[in-house]
């Protein structure tokens, strides 16, 4: 409900809104899918690769981060 708010205050449009919520909400959504049927099925190799996977989009989303925030103070 706070995230609805903000974006509201902030102005943010639908469709950058609705992209920001995807993207937040894919690596936790993916390790409940998958990395619940993994353990199910005894599977910790599948399990790895997903966190593994997951840590490895998360540190890339970082980096663009970091370089469009350099780029903007230049």
């Amino acid at each position: 409900m706070l995230v609805n708010y903000a974006c509201a205050t902030m102005k943010i449009p639908r469709k950058n809104f609705i992209l920001m919520v995807a993207v937040g909400m894919f690596p936790t959504s993916a390790l409940y899918a998958f990395g619940g049927d993994a353990l199910f099925k005894g599977n910790y190799t599948r399990l790895l690769v997903i966190v593994v996977l997951i840590v490895i989009i998360l540190l890339l989303t970082r980096f663009v981060h970091q370089r469009r925030v350099e780029a903007a103070t230049k």
